[in-house]
Formats: C-alpha cells, structure tokens, sequence
C-alpha cells in the first residue's frame, strides 16, 4: 500500500514539474502567412510574413518571347523586327464576392491629392511586386488599368523624383502631349533597320480597364505563396490583318486598340 503511495506521489511530482518546465512555442499563427507554424502555441509579434503578389510582363509571337534579333512575318508576308512593346499599368486589384481584397504594395501621392497605386511600367521594369496577401484564401477577379488617369495626364507633375513615372513621362506623352496608353515599336524594313522605324502609338485620352475572373472556384490563396500574374501580350494577335507595308500609323494603333482584349492574356505561375 506504502509503494503504492509513494509511486502515484513520484508520479504526480513529475507531472508538475514537467508542466512547470514547458516553455511555449512562438510563431506565426496566421494561416494565410508564408511562414505560418502549425506546431508553435503562442502568437508572436509582427513576425508573420505576407505572400508577395507580383506582376510579370512579357511580348509573345506564335505563343514565343520575341526578341530584337528575330524576323518576323506580317499576315502579308511583310517582314519586321520586334524594337519593344512599353505598357504603363496601374492600379492593380483582386477581390473576391466576401469583400477581401489583396492588399496594395504601395501608393505614390502627387500634389498631395491626385495619386496612383501600384504602377507598373515595362520594359523598364518587366516585373514588379503589387501587393501582399493578407487573410484572404480565394481570389475572384482581378483588374487593373492601362495608362493613367485624366488627372495625371499632365506632364509637369511626372518628375524625376519617382523612376517610374519620369520613365513613363518619356513613353506616355510622346509628340505635342498626345497620351498613349501602350506603344508597340517595330521596324519595317529589316535590311534598314537603324533609318526605317514604325511606331504605333495609341492616342486615346481615356483608361482602359482589363478585368479577368477566375472561374466559379476562384483562386486558391490559402497556400501562403507567393502570386505571381503573368500578363503576355500575343503580338501575332495584335497585328493580325493588318498590311504593315501600306497601313497608317494611326490605323495600326486603332488595331491595337480594338484588339486589346483579345491580345493581352493574364494567368497565374508560381
């Protein structure tokens, strides 16, 4: 009876010191982090990390990444060389039918009150972060915007003090102040490439706004990765039927205007 005792007292000794001598474990408890610890018990204090959103650009031909030392052929067998294609987008936004919105990366004020939100300009920058996940685990739609708004069409408040926009300011108002929301540069004449350049320039004064959903499932964000949207903008698509020999340079850009949503593709790597 005495052994009994004294091993439920031993027994219980251990119990309170093993109790007294556990330490809890810190780290992120927040599921939708990257670095969320399924196996810590205490929450610690701002160490939790948001999964980076990313825009990432790219100019395709025949579904291929054109390059400056390829020739290309017109739906009229004329030839051309790809100079560059510069897209200025801004305000990039994803939600979903809750109300959750991925957060944006960063804003840029001007004059104190006209502003613009997670611009991104390529080729400049062909790639820029956009936005951070936070507690959100589906993604409906996004959208975001080619060119800038009416506010910030004036050329003096574009400085040098923010890269991007003074790189913008260079493309986006090209002769006599005239607004271009994209330019896509070609050379014609390829045997003449460095005196015969065509540059179709888009003249329209107003946004263009590009949303894309992503089907009755949505989005899983629930993984605390990193997102990355890759927009690709098929040039074959853009230039389909059009007669680079004998069209205008504003008939080409009216083109490319009306087959925007047709030539600009986003889906979503890794």
């Amino acid at each position: 009876m005495r052994i009994n005792f004294l091993g439920k007292l031993l027994c219980l000794i251990s119990i309170l010191c093993l109790t007294s001598c556990y330490m809890k474990q810190e780290g992120c408890l927040e599921r939708w982090a990257s670095n969320y610890d399924i196996t810590a018990d205490k929450a610690c204090d701002d160490c939790c990390t948001e999964p980076k959103v990313k825009l990432q650009f790219r100019t395709l031909f025949d579904s291929i990444s054109v390059n400056s030392d390829s020739v290309y052929l017109d739906d009229f067998n004329n030839t051309f060389k790809y100079v560059s294609a510069e897209f200025f987008i801004s305000r990039f936004r994803g939600w979903n039918s809750e109300g959750d919105t991925i957060k944006n990366a960063d804003t840029v004020s001007v004059l104190d009150d006209i502003y613009i939100d997670d611009f991104f300009f390529s080729p400049v920058k062909n790639s820029k972060d956009v936005g951070f996940i936070r507690d959100i685990e589906v993604l409906d739609t996004i959208e975001f915007y080619l060119g800038l708004s009416a506010s910030m069409q004036d050329t003096s408040i574009i400085t040098s003090d923010n890269l991007d926009l003074a790189a913008a300011n260079d493309s986006l108002f090209i002769e006599d102040n005239r607004f271009s929301v994209f330019n896509t540069v070609l050379a014609i004449d390829t045997s003449q490439l460095d005196t015969i350049r065509y540059r179709s320039i888009l003249t329209n004064s107003n946004e263009i706004k590009l949303v894309y959903a992503f089907g009755e499932n949505g989005l899983n964000l629930s993984e605390g990765l990193d997102k990355t949207f890759q927009i690709d903008y098929f040039l074959d698509v853009a230039l389909a039927g059009i007669d680079l020999s004998i069209f205008s340079v504003d008939a080409v850009g009216e083109n490319l205007l009306n087959s925007l949503q047709q030539s600009v593709m986003v889906s979503v790597i890794e």
